[in-house]
């Protein structure tokens, strides 16, 4: 007995067409599943982008310890816990002020930094109290983290403040009355700058200490920033701030 498979007017035969739909399928599955995978890498470049700014911006604005001392003013800290396995933090901070007069905000927990990204300012904290030499003086880092929802973790941004403190109750207790960043103190330059790159695809970037960021190429899957002779895939470019 012989079978005669049926066929189309073009000449194809059903099998042929479900095989063709099939591969059909599977392009497609495959182009939206590439497409997808890149939308992604765009939002968390556009994500780290918007971490990155924040924290230029944090380092910049809080030189001016007007706008530092309006958003600090009155927090408090026990200072007997300095050096201790148990240091100091100040953690009941939710936002912090672009200046020192109005109502415009740097950051504020639970918002987004920049409402074109997909991550929330998880916490702004004090950490990392040191001593002075100077009578109720201190100095610490203001530290803002991030939640970054269902796209790749951000670093915290931060940056260093000396602050000025008083004695309230308990004695241990110091309260901020003022503070200035080391920026404040005078002008600064970007010095012996590098591109950095991450040792393969799909790894974060980020400075070594005492440096900060102050450029970025970023791409997708593919490596298409060629930097120091290296094609990389997301380079920054990390200065030492020297201050004059």
């Amino acid at each position: 007995m012989t079978f005669r498979l049926l066929k189309n007017s073009k000449g194809f035969s059903l099998i042929d067409v479900i095989a063709a739909s099939a591969i059909l399928i599977v392009v497609t599955l495959g182009i939206m599943s590439t497409m997808s995978q890149q939308r992604k890498e765009a939002a968390n470049i556009e994500n780290k982008l918007a971490a990155l700014e924040l924290g230029n911006n944090l380092i910049r604005l809080f030189k001016d310890s007007a706008t530092c001392t309006r958003s600090l003013l009155n927090l408090s800290f026990d200072s007997t816990r300095i050096g201790s396995t148990r240091p100091p933090e100040i953690t009941n901070i939710t936002s912090l002020f672009s200046s020192s007069t109005g109502t415009s905000l740097l950051a504020q927990v639970g918002q987004k930094p920049n409402p074109m990204t997909n991550i929330l300012v998880r916490s702004i904290k004090i950490i990392d109290f040191k001593s002075t030499a100077l009578p109720d003086s201190f100095v610490a880092r203001v530290e803002i983290s991030f939640d970054p929802g269902t796209y790749r973790d951000i670093r915290p941004v931060s940056t260093q403040v000396t602050l000025q403190t008083a004695a309230t109750s308990p004695l241990n207790a110091k309260q901020i009355t003022g503070c200035n960043t080391k920026a404040s103190l005078g002008s600064y330059t970007f010095a012996n700058c590098v591109w950095l790159n991450p040792p393969r695809w799909g790894m974060d970037s980020f400075c070594p200490a005492g440096k900060v960021a102050t450029g970025m190429c970023g791409t997708g899957r593919d490596a298409d920033c060629l930097k120091n002779g290296i094609w990389g895939w997301g380079s920054l470019y990390c200065c030492d701030m020297v201050f004059q």
